[in-house]
């Protein structure tokens, strides 16, 4: 047990100085990702408001080069607007936590490495995986407060065809997405010492 105290020595002081130093990046990317979200989301229901428009997008989202970015369309008729919104928009926020992630990753890890601050902070009494872990409560808070500001900017957009589950399991998967991606990186990162 001791040894495991020692590995984690000072994890909260590490914590907090890391969201101290990146608290307004962070708050950019909250404010962004969800301002996105929600304002498509409100906006879906005016493009594919109709179900003439609703057909026409499924007919092209059925198309092999759309199939190919999106994968298969299998939603069964009649179609709504929370249907396609979910083929459509999910995928690409997808791409974007993961970028996101990947880069508050790698600032966290190496970027402290590579600034020399990671050398000055194991001189003193931290443990040895207090960065790491550190980095990991940063990203683990990060994409749960952003799953969480999806799904609750889903249910607010009302999207015709959504139900409050459907909502919080999109948001929450792509936080939980995100969050995967930024642990393999943040451990891809500090596996290259």
């Amino acid at each position: 047990m001791l040894m495991a105290t020692q590995l984690f020595a000072r994890t909260g002081l590490l914590i907090r100085f890391n969201l101290r130093r990146d608290w307004k990046k962070l708050l950019i990317w909250v404010v962004v990702l969800t301002g996105l979200f929600t304002a498509i989301a409100a906006k879906f229901d005016g493009i594919y408001g109709t179900q003439m428009a609703l057909n026409e997008i499924v007919k092209t989202l059925k198309t092999p080069a759309m199939i190919s970015l999106f994968g298969a369309f299998s939603a069964k008729s009649p179609y709504t607007t929370a249907k396609v919104f979910a083929t459509e928009m999910v995928v690409f926020m997808a791409i974007v936590m993961i970028v996101m992630n990947i880069m508050v990753a790698v600032v966290t890890t190496r970027g402290d490495e590579d600034d020399g601050l990671l050398e000055l902070v194991r001189a003193h009494a931290v443990g040895r995986l207090a960065p790491l872990f550190a980095g990991a409560a940063e990203l683990t808070a990060l994409n749960g407060l952003i799953g969480f500001l999806f799904a609750l900017g889903l249910t607010v957009a009302k999207l015709p065809g959504a139900t409050t589950p459907g909502n919080w399991l999109i948001g929450l998967g792509l936080g939980g997405l995100g969050w995967a991606f930024g642990m393999l990186t943040l451990f891809t990162c500090t596996g290259n010492d």
